[in-house]
C-alpha cells in the first residue's frame, strides 16, 4: 500500500524490482531519495527552506465517469459552448488574466502538474494501533513529513480559524498532515492561564528529511467550528511555527478534500464577506423599520416591580454595562413608567455580565401572545430538497436588532439600581419576541429561492455552486439594505450537508439522524435491579405501543424476582437488545406534527439525566418523537437534587432547541420545588444561585408550562435518567481529596512500617506472641489491660497486630498516625470516625481530644460556646428611672436616637443630625427637661455613649451610666427590640414623609397595651389614657362637676337699645358712644357703634348716663356736662376671659341691681409739702 501510493513513478518502479521488499525497507530507500531529490534542488535552485508543514494539497484521485461527448469551455471548465460563457470578461482570482475563471485556468493546472511531483508530495504514515486518540490505527511509525516550499507560483494558502478551548486559533489546513498540531509559542500565547492540561504522548513526529519533531505533548480539547462542537486531540510541538489542521480533525469539522474544485467557492464566500463587511461588524444600530409594538390585555394592569439589590462586588460592573447600553442606545432613562421589571444579573464564565429582565412576572403575563406560525419541517425541506450546496447564518444578538415603539419601550421598563431604565430594543425573555422576530425576518427575505428562516438562523441553499453563491449574496444585500448583523464566527459557509429539524439534508436527500432513538439504542445494560426496574417501567409507559412486549421481556421480569440472584447473562442481553429495538422500530417513535402540542418529560438521577419528546395523538396518548439522555459529569453528580433536575430541563432544552423554538411546549417534572422556580409565572427570587439564574434566563426565551407529574406515571424519562448514554460534558479534572500539598518529611505510614515498628516495640512485640499463641489473657501488667479485655478481637496479619478491622499503631509511629487523621484540622469527631475505620491503640479517643483541645488553629477558628441566658434587669419601681438608649439607622438617610424607659415602655426618638457625644448631650437634656432626670441610663459600647463629655454630663446630674459587654447587643435588649421595631414600621408604612411616619408610630406605641405591663404607655406614665380616634367610638359617662364657679358679680340692667360707652381698641377715642343690639352670652353684647355691629365683652362696656340722669335739678345748672358710668364688673376691663357659654342658653336679658349710691365727700389723703420747702 505504501509503494502503491507513491506520485514518483521511477521510485515505485525501483521498489517494485526489490527482491523480498519489507517496510521498512521501501520506507528507508524512500526517505534517502526523497532526500537526495531535495539536496540537488536546493543547489540547482538556492531556495530557503520554510520548516513548517505545507498548505499544498495534494490533488485527490478522480474517479472517471462515463459522460456523454460535449464541448468544454475553456473560460470556466463547464460543458457548453465557449461563445455564449458568462464568465468571458471575469478575472481569474489565480492568474489575474481577464477571460476565464481560477478553476480553467492553464497556469494553475500547469503549476499543480509540477507540485504533484515526488520531491514536493505530502504524505504521513501513523502510528501503530492506538487508544485512538489522533484518530489513526495503522500499524506504521508516526511520521509526519515536513516539506520545502519553491517558489513555484502565487496561489493563496489555505487558513482557517478555528475555536479551541475557547480560544480562536489560525490554522492551516494541510491533508498532509496526519495529526493537528500547534507550536509551544501558540500554546503559551493563546492560553496564558487556564490552560488545556498536557499529557504525555509517544506519537513520534519526523520531517520529510527523517528529522525528528521534538513533542511536548498531548490534550483533549473542546473545539467549535462551523456550528459544531467536539473533543479532539490536539499535539504541541516545541519551539514556533504555523498551527496545523491535519487530517485527523478533517471527518469532525467537516472539512471536505474538493479538488481544485473546492477552491473558487472559498474565494467567493471571502469576496462576499469583504464586499459586506458592514454585515459582518460588531455593532447592532438597529432595524430603521417600523417598531415593534406588544398588544396589552384588554384587563392587564401596570406592575411596577422594586430593584432586586445588587452586590457590592458587582456594583462597579452593572454601571459600566448600564451606561454602556444606554451610549448604544438600547436603554434610555424614562421621564416616567407605570411598568417596572426588576433586573438580573448574570456572570458568565469569562468574568463579564449580562443583564437581563425578569419578564416572566410582569410583561408576559400582561401581553397578548403572537399567533404567527414557525415554518413546519414539511415547508423547510421542500425548500432545501436537490441542493448540493448549503450556508447557515446565525444573526448577532437577534431580538435586540429590533427597535420597539416608545410606548413599548416604557412597558418594557427595567429597574435598576440607578433607576428606571426604558428599553429601546425588543429584550431577550419576552414571550411573543420568537414569533414576532420569524415574521420580521419572513417579510425581510420574502421571495428569495432556496431562503428558508428558522428564528434567528438562515438557510441558504442551491443546486450548484454558482447558484449557491448568487443567493447567499442576495440574502447579504437584504440583511444589509434591513441594517441587520450577523455573527461571522458562528456562520457555515457553503458547506455539502446541513442538520435541520432531526435530519440530515445534503445533496442525496434527506436523510433522518440516529439522534432521536440514539439515548435508546446505545443504552448500556442494568447492573443491578433497580436500574432494570427502571427500564422495564419505560416499557410499561409506551406499552400500548409495543406489540408483545411481555413475551419478549419475560427472562427480565423473571430477574426481578425477590428469589432470584441477579446474574446478567448472555440470554438476558438478547431481550435488552430486543427491547430497545421494540421502541426504536416505527410503531413507538413518531413523527414530528408542527399542529400538536409538545410535551418534554425530563428527570434526573443520582448519575444520569434523561428527557423525552413527544405529543399527543388522536387516542390521547403520549407518542415519543425524540429521546436523549447523557452522565453526569463529577461535577454535576455533586449537585442537590433541585439543581439536577434544573438540569435535565436545560440539558434537553438544549439538545432539542430545533423541536421546541418558537412553539408552545409543556415541561413535565416529577421534583415539585422545581415548580416554585422555575415556573414562567414565578418571579425570579432574588437569592438565586448563579447557577439556577442563568437557567431561568435561558428558559425565559421559550414559551412553556411547568407541570408537576407523579414519579410513578414519570418512567419513561426516570428509564433514560438511570441509563444514560456514556458521553458527557467536558469538565476539568476533579480536585482529589489533597490532603498535604508539599511532601512529608517522614516515610509514608504503610503497613510494612507499621510492622518493622511493632516489632522493635517491647510491648507490642509480646502482644503480638501472645495473640499468635493464643494467652492475650495472661499477659500481667496494668499496660496491657487494654489487650486483655479486646483478647477475642485482636488477630495478626503480616507482622501487623490487628483490632477487629483497624491496625495497632506502635507507640512510636502515633505522632505521625495522629497526623495523618488531623490534616485538615479535622474535629474530634471527625478524627474518631477517620480512626476507626483505619487505628487502634490504647487511650486513642483522649489522645485525639487532646490533640483537638492543644491546636491553637482548632481552637481560634471553633464556633462560640452555647448562648448563655441573658440576666434580667433590676426591675424599676418607679416611671422614667432606668432608661435603655441606643442608635437606629441609618433609615433613608437619617439616624435616630431611640430612648426607651424600662417600667413604662415609653418610647421617645429624636432624629439626629450628627452622631456625637454632643448630639446626644442635647437630646437628653431636652428629654430630661420634660420627663425629669432618671437614676440609670444603659447603652452599648459606642463612642458617644461612653466618651468623657457624656460621663461628665451624668455624673453632674446624679445618673449612673451602664454598659453592656463588648459585641453582645443581647444585654441592651430593650433599645435593640425597638429599633428593629422602629426600622419595620417605618419599612411597612410608606405614606408621607419620613417625620409623619415617625410620630405616627410614636403615636400608637404611646397607646398601645404592652404584653409585659398590660398597660399603655401613656397610662403608666402619666397616670391616664391619651385619647385616640378610637376614643369616640366609646359613649362618654355623665360626670358631675366639680368645678368652683365664681359668683357672677351684680350690674345695671343693659336692655337692646340702651345706649352705652363701648370700648374702641383700634382708633381715638378709647370710649364711643354705642347701643345695644341684643345679648349673646353671659357676659357678651353685640352694639352698634355709628352704624357698625360689633362683639363686646361686659367688661368693654359702660352704662351712659346723660346729665338729666346723673345730678338733682337744683344742681343740673351748677354741675359740668360730663358723662357718668358704673364700673358693671369688678374685673379689669382688659380681662381676656372668654364668654364661653353657649348663648342658646341665655336669650332673656339678665337684670342686675345698681350699687347703692354714693355720698360726695372731701379727699382724706394727708398731703405733704416738697422738701425743699421744709
Amino acid at each position: 500500500r505504501f509503494v502503491c501510493g507513491l506520485s514518483d513513478e521511477s521510485l515505485q518502479q525501483r521498489l517494485f524490482a526489490e527482491k523480498d521488499l519489507t517496510f521498512n525497507t521501501a520506507y528507508d530507500i524512500a526517505v534517502r531519495a526523497e532526500s537526495a531529490g531535495h539536496q540537488q534542488r536546493e543547489i540547482r535552485r538556492n531556495t530557503e527552506p520554510v520548516h513548517q508543514t505545507s498548505n499544498q494539497v495534494r490533488k485527490p484521485s478522480v474517479v472517471v465517469k462515463s459522460v456523454k461527448k460535449a464541448q468544454r469551455c475553456w473560460q470556466c471548465d463547464d460543458q457548453h459552448n465557449p461563445q455564449g460563457c458568462r464568465f468571458q470578461s471575469a478575472t481569474c482570482n489565480f492568474c489575474h488574466k481577464r477571460g476565464h475563471i481560477e478553476r480553467a485556468c492553464i497556469t494553475k493546472w500547469r503549476l499543480a502538474k509540477i507540485k504533484s511531483q515526488p520531491n514536493h508530495s505530502v504524505d504521513a504514515a501513523e502510528n501503530k494501533p492506538r487508544s485512538d486518540l489522533h484518530g489513526t490505527t495503522s500499524a506504521a511509525p508516526s511520521l509526519l513529513y515536513d516539506l520545502n516550499t519553491m517558489n513555484l507560483g502565487t496561489r493563496p494558502k489555505i487558513f482557517t480559524e478555528v475555536s479551541v478551548h475557547h480560544q480562536l486559533i489560525k490554522f492551516k489546513v494541510d491533508s498532509g498532515a496526519a495529526c493537528t498540531l500547534i507550536s509551544e509559542d501558540t500554546f503559551r500565547t493563546s492560553w496564558p492561564s487556564d490552560a488545556p492540561a498536557l499529557q504525555q504522548d509517544d506519537t513520534h513526529l519526523r520531517t520529510w528529511s527523517a528529522q525528528n519533531l521534538p513533542l511536548l505533548g498531548s490534550a483533549n480539547v473542546q473545539v467549535n467550528y462551523n456550528s459544531q462542537t467536539h473533543t479532539l486531540p490536539l499535539l504541541v510541538v516545541k519551539g514556533s511555527g504555523s498551527s496545523l489542521l491535519g487530517r485527523n480533525w478533517f471527518s469532525p469539522l467537516g472539512v471536505m478534500i474538493c479538488g481544485i474544485h473546492q477552491t473558487p467557492s472559498q474565494n467567493m464566500v471571502e469576496q462576499l464577506q469583504e464586499k459586506y463587511e458592514r454585515v459582518f461588524s460588531e455593532e447592532i444600530p438597529g432595524n430603521e423599520g417600523p417598531p415593534v409594538t406588544l398588544e396589552l390585555l384588554d384587563n392587564a394592569q401596570p406592575k411596577f416591580l422594586k430593584a432586586r439589590t445588587v452586590p457590592f462586588a458587582l456594583r462597579a460592573s452593572v454601571e459600566k454595562e448600564l451606561d454602556k447600553l444606554e451610549q448604544q442606545g438600547v436603554i434610555e432613562p424614562p421621564q416616567h413608567s407605570e411598568w417596572a421589571t426588576p433586573l438580573v444579573v448574570v456572570r458568565k464564565k469569562n468574568g463579564t455580565i449580562r443583564l437581563c429582565g425578569d419578564y416572566r412576572s410582569t410583561v408576559n403575563l400582561a401581553t397578548k401572545a403572537s399567533s404567527y406560525p414557525l415554518p413546519t419541517p414539511e415547508e423547510v425541506f421542500s425548500v432545501l430538497r436537490g441542493a448540493k450546496v448549503f450556508s447557515t447564518l446565525d444573526l448577532t444578538q437577534a431580538y435586540q436588532q429590533l427597535k420597539v415603539s416608545e410606548s413599548t419601550a416604557e412597558l418594557l421598563a427595567i429597574n435598576t439600581l440607578k433607576g428606571l431604565y426604558k428599553v429601546k430594543r425588543l429584550p431577550f425573555g419576552v414571550a411573543a419576541a420568537p414569533a414576532i422576530f420569524q415574521k420580521f425576518m419572513e417579510t425581510v427575505l420574502q421571495g428569495l429561492p432556496g431562503v428558508c428562516v428558522n428564528l434567528d438562523d438562515v438557510i441558504i441553499s442551491g443546486t450548484s455552486t454558482e447558484e449557491h453563491a448568487v443567493r447567499l449574496e442576495l440574502v447579504l444585500e437584504r440583511l444589509a439594505n434591513a441594517n441587520l448583523r450577523i455573527s461571522k464566527a458562528k456562520g457555515c459557509f457553503a458547506v455539502p450537508e446541513v442538520q435541520l429539524l432531526g435530519h440530515r439534508i445534503d445533496a442525496e436527500g434527506i436523510h433522518p439522524t440516529e439522534d432521536e432513538v440514539r439515548a435508546i439504542t446505545e443504552a448500556r445494560a442494568p447492573t443491578n435491579k433497580q436500574e432494570l426496574q427502571a427500564f422495564l417501567g419505560l416499557l410499561t409507559f409506551y406499552d400500548r405501543f409495543l406489540e408483545q412486549r411481555a413475551t419478549v421481556a419475560n427472562d427480565l421480569y423473571q430477574l426481578l424476582r425477590k428469589d432470584v440472584t441477579w446474574t446478567w447473562s448472555p440470554r438476558h442481553q438478547q431481550s435488552f437488545d430486543a427491547l430497545k429495538d421494540l421502541i426504536r422500530r416505527c410503531t413507538v417513535l413518531r413523527h414530528y406534527d408542527e399542529r400538536k402540542p409538545l410535551l418534554l418529560a425530563c428527570d434526573a438521577s443520582p448519575y444520569g439525566v434523561g428527557a423525552v419528546l413527544s405529543q399527543t395523538d388522536d387516542q390521547g396518548r403520549e407518542a415519543p418523537i425524540a429521546f436523549a439522555s447523557r452522565t453526569l459529569s463529577q461535577a454535576e453528580r455533586n449537585y442537590a437534587q433541585l439543581d439536577k433536575e434544573g438540569l435535565a430541563i436545560v440539558y434537553a432544552v438544549t439538545h432539542l432547541h430545533q423541536y421546541i423554538a418558537g412553539r408552545k411546549v409543556t415541561f413535565i417534572t416529577d421534583h415539585r420545588p422545581l415548580m416554585g422556580i422555575l415556573g414562567p409565572q414565578k418571579p425570579m427570587p432574588p437569592t438565586l444561585s448563579p447557577r439556577m439564574t442563568r437557567w431561568c434566563i435561558k428558559l425565559s426565551a421559550y414559551d412553556y408550562d411547568l407541570v408537576y407529574r407523579n414519579g410513578s406515571k414519570h418512567q419513561n424519562a426516570d428509564a433514560l435518567s438511570r441509563l444514560p448514554l456514556d458521553a458527557t460534558v467536558d469538565e476539568p479534572f476533579p480536585p482529589g481529596d489533597v490532603l498535604m500539598f508539599e511532601a512529608l518529611p517522614e516515610p509514608l505510614l504503610t503497613a510494612a512500617t507499621v510492622a518493622a515498628s511493632t516489632q522493635k516495640c517491647a510491648a507490642l512485640r509480646l502482644v503480638y506472641t501472645a495473640v499468635q499463641q493464643g494467652n492475650v489473657h495472661k499477659l500481667k501488667g496494668d499496660n496491657f489491660d487494654a489487650y486483655r479485655r479486646r483478647a477475642t478481637e485482636l488477630s495478626t496479619h503480616r507482622g501487623c497486630i490487628i483490632f477487629g478491622s483497624r491496625v495497632v499503631i506502635p507507640r512510636e509511629l502515633r505522632a505521625q498516625a495522629m497526623t495523618l487523621i488531623h490534616a485538615g484540622h479535622r474535629g474530634i469527631v471527625a478524627m474518631k470516625k477517620c480512626a476507626r475505620s483505619y487505628m487502634w491503640w490504647p487511650g486513642i479517643d483522649n489522645d485525639i481530644e487532646t490533640v483537638v483541645r492543644e491546636c491553637k488553629p482548632c481552637q481560634s477558628s471553633r464556633s462560640a460556646p452555647p448562648k448563655a441566658p441573658v440576666p434580667e434587669w433590676e426591675k424599676p419601681d418607679t416611671p422614667w428611672h432606668t432608661l435603655h438608649i441606643d442608635f437606629a439607622g441609618p433609615i433613608e438617610g437619617c439616624t435616630f436616637l431611640v430612648v426607651v424607659d424600662a417600667y413604662t415602655k415609653w418610647l421617645e426618638i429624636r432624629q439626629m443630625g450628627q452622631t456625637t457625644s454632643a448630639a446626644v448631650i442635647d437630646n437628653l437634656r431636652s428629654l430630661f427637661a420634660t420627663f425629669g432626670l432618671p437614676r440609670k441610663v444603659v447603652s452599648d459600647n459606642g463612642t458617644p455613649f461612653v466618651s468623657v463629655e457624656i460621663l461628665k454630663f451624668y455624673r453632674d446630674n446624679g445618673i449612673s451610666s451602664v454598659t453592656s459587654a463588648p459585641y453582645h447587643p443581647a444585654t441592651n435588649g430593650q433599645a435593640e427590640r425597638y429599633v428593629a421595631e422602629l426600622k419595620r414600621a417605618l419599612e411597612r408604612d410608606q405614606t408621607g414623609s419620613l417625620q409623619c411616619r415617625l410620630v405616627r408610630f410614636l403615636f400608637k406605641q404611646h397607646t398601645t397595651v404592652q404584653s409585659t405591663t398590660g398597660q399603655t404607655p401613656a397610662k403608666m406614665m402619666f397616670e391616664r389614657e391619651m385619647r385616640t380616634q378610637l376614643t369616640a367610638i366609646l359613649p362618654e359617662p355623665k360626670a358631675e362637676t366639680f368645678r368652683e364657679e365664681k359668683p357672677i358679680p351684680r350690674c345695671g340692667t343693659l336692655n337692646e337699645g340702651q345706649r352705652v360707652l363701648a370700648r374702641q381698641f383700634l382708633k381715638k377715642p378709647r370710649w364711643e358712644e354705642a347701643t345695644i343690639v341684643k345679648r349673646i352670652g353671659l357676659r357678651s353684647w353685640l352694639v352698634n357703634i355709628h352704624g357698625t355691629v360689633a362683639r363686646r365683652h361686659l367688661n368693654q362696656l359702660r352704662k351712659f348716663k346723660t346729665p338729666s340722669e346723673s345730678c338733682p335739678p337744683a344742681e343740673r345748672t351748677r354741675a359740668p356736662s360730663t358723662h357718668i358710668a358704673w364700673h358693671l364688673s369688678p374685673e379689669d376691663e382688659t380681662s381676656p376671659r372668654a364668654d364661653l357659654e353657649d348663648t342658646a342658653n341665655n336669650s332673656q336679658p339678665t337684670s342686675v341691681s345698681p350699687p347703692s349710691a354714693q355720698s360726695q365727700r372731701a379727699s382724706t389723703r394727708e398731703r405733704r409739702p416738697p422738701a425743699r420747702y421744709q
